[in-house]
């Protein structure tokens, strides 16, 4: 039986084989279906909704699922021999979506979708060897996609990454350690939660990753090799919490790991680029961006060297060239940063393949060998709209309106294309474009309809943000953060701005409460701060106080610059300015106080604060 299954697989002409298959299934309608036969002859034709025919005269009782779960794990497990087996024949030309490829989890996860379902909803089917199980396929299933595939499918896999986190908890628990098999997958089922936004079950997921390796005694290379790979997929999980330290630990862990050459020289400089890249847009986001700098530099010089040439490193020249390009731009070198940018577009476009869906095909390891492509290239989106949307904001700051407008409308297009109006990619990138004309609209002292249209925006914004993600999403509550800080920007210019912009505040903050302390939680902190001392209002300065301890949290004693450092600093200042409102400005204490925060003030705050200091030394009638 086996020999006929592999020849199935082997075949291209479908048709035929089909109406075989369908021949087969009369005799097995008399006998217990031989699972693990019957799911490769459906994953290898494609022939899931036989496969569902056979399960709907069943049920989905429990003893239904009890009787599977051994050949679900067998056939999983003869699944990896199979692949192992396909890699040491002669490659034989095939399609770009071939059989082969199907085999790695593109057309099984449809009959696994099913079977997973059934499995999770019945406690007495979470068993040890279900868990690894269920880990391996979810992670295989993963690799095999696209990155366009990926990108349109990957909230399905989300109520399957959940199991897989709850089954590891539980073994965890019960003190059982998982199958050295699984760890490979654990690192691409972390990926689903951070690409879905769930940052924190991420967090936990990398957490419990990391502990099932650091609890043996004995631990082979490889697994030391996966052990660092998800040391730096959790750094980037600290970089997008706004856990810099954590993050930053990571990487260098990583990189001397690297330093000691306990990776393959075939893959060494190529990886040691990644991890390099990842360490510096962690250090840009927080505004270090000599040092973010210096490291994407290393990184670009790691991959002129002749181990690291190729497709992939090509991807990631084009991502590092990308956010040289973002840095440059933050360093208000926009010359320098259209360059950069208009450059990495022009490699991708030469990259996508010829259906416009995504990357061109390339050839990838194995899943359960290290893998440096899918597992540390996560291609979330079309990386191309990516760049698309930082070179409209640089276009936007050199006064070229209609370029801006034109690469927004390019990515628009692209992503509603690929993956709907309404998809979590539409509406980030809807985000991205309201920051754009936002700031558009700041600078040039805009007129009330141009503001209202804004909101209307905003408003339309998270409607669909609500839909799609829930109220209680990270990205929905940052939108309503967003619109609340234009709407301290309108005060003054307009009436009835402060009472929306503190409505909205006190959402957005009430909702971050519960979420990882990020830049965006701490900018609503303190904006919310900033309209209650416009109000005059005595919690004020308990407001200022909260976000003064959230970022000496997070920068420590030694932290002299970033972005935690600005915003700490500006809240230092404000908290000193409404100290002074209370009480007399002439009085010299206060003076004193505000002369202190001036001199900690960091960045964009210092020269406001220093017009700020000089109002009250006039208005107590002294010399500047």
């Amino acid at each position: 039986m086996w020999n006929t299954c592999e020849l199935l697989a082997a075949k291209e002409e479908s048709d035929f084989y089909q109406s075989m298959f369908r021949s087969w299934k009369l005799a097995f309608n008399d006998l217990t279906p031989n699972v693990q036969t019957l799911l490769f002859i459906c994953s290898a034709l494609d022939c899931r909704d036989i496969w569902f025919d056979l399960l709907k005269p069943r049920g989905a009782s429990a003893d239904l699922v009890d009787g599977l779960l051994p050949d679900i794990v067998a056939f999983e497990k003869f699944l990896a021999e199979l692949d192992n087996a396909s890699q040491a024949r002669v490659p034989v030309p095939r399609k770009q979506h071939g059989v082969s490829y199907k085999l790695r989890g593109f057309s099984i996860h449809p009959i696994f979708e099913k079977m997973l379902h059934l499995l999770v909803n019945d406690d007495r089917g979470k068993t040890v060897n279900y868990i690894n199980a269920a880990i391996r396929v979810v992670g295989r299933s993963i690799f095999s996609l696209t990155p366009s595939q990926y990108s349109s499918r990957v909230v399905r896999y989300l109520p399957h990454a959940v199991s897989c986190f709850n089954g590891v908890l539980k073994l965890q628990a019960e003190g059982i350690e998982i199958e050295e098999s699984t760890w490979p997958f654990l690192e691409q089922v972390g990926r689903i939660f951070i690409d879905c936004g769930s940052l924190r079950r991420a967090n936990l997921f990398y957490g419990e990753a990391r502990k099932a390796i650091e609890g043996r005694k004995k631990v082979s290379k490889q697994q030391k090799q996966w052990y660092y790979v998800i040391l730096n997929s959790q750094g980037t999980l600290y970089t997008d919490e706004g856990d810099f330290e954590k993050a930053w630990e990571n990487f260098r862990l990583v990189l001397q790991y690297i330093k000691r050459r306990q990776f393959p020289a075939a893959e060494c400089g190529s990886y040691k680029a990644t991890v390099l890249a990842n360490f510096a847009v962690s250090l840009r986001k927080d505004g270090r961006l000599q040092a973010a700098e210096k490291r994407f530099k290393q990184a670009l010089k790691e991959l002129d060297a002749p181990c690291a040439q190729g497709y992939w490193p090509r991807v990631r020249v084009c991502k590092i060239r990308h956010q040289l390009g973002v840095l440059y731009a933050h360093q208000k070198d926009l010359s320098r940063a259209q360059t950069a940018l208009e450059e990495a577009k022009a490699e991708f476009n030469t990259l996508i393949s010829h259906d416009g869906e995504g990357l061109a095909p390339a050839k990838r390891s194995r899943p359960y060998q290290l893998d440096f492509h899918n597992a540390l290239d996560p291609q979330n989106m079309p990386y191309r709209y990516s760049v698309a949307q930082d070179l409209a904001a640089v276009y936007q700051e050199r006064g070229e309106q209609r370029k801006a407008r034109e690469e927004l409308q390019e990515a628009r297009d692209g992503l509603t294309k690929m993956f709907g109006a309404e998809s979590p990619y539409v509406l980030n990138h809807t985000w991205h474009e309201i920051q754009i004309f936002e700031k558009q609209f700041l600078e040039n002292v805009g007129q009330l309809d141009e503001a209202e249209k804004l909101h209307k925006d905003y408003d339309k914004l998270l409607e669909l943000q609500r839909r799609c993600f829930g109220p209680d999403h990270f990205y929905t509550l940052r939108t309503i953060g967003t619109r609340g800080i234009f709407h301290y920007h309108l005060v003054g210019r307009f009436p009835g701005h402060v009472e929306r912009a503190r409505e909205d505040l006190q959402v957005a903050h009430q909702g971050l409460k519960h979420l990882p302390n990020t830049h965006d939680k701490a900018r609503v902190m303190l904006y919310l701060a900033k309209v209650y001392g416009l109000e005059g209002r005595e919690e004020a300065s308990k407001a200022f106080d909260e976000v003064i301890d959230l970022c000496n949290a997070r920068t420590g004693k030694s932290c002299r610059e970033g972005l935690w450092v600005e915003i700490m600093t500006d809240a230092v200042f404000r908290r000193a300015v409404f100290l002074c409102q209370i009480c007399d400005r002439a009085n010299p204490a206060a003076r004193q106080t505000l002369i202190r925060a001036l001199q900690a003030c960091k960045g964009s705050v210092r020269p406001w604060a220093e017009k700020e200091l000089e109002k009250v030394y006039r208005e107590s009638g002294r010399a500047v």
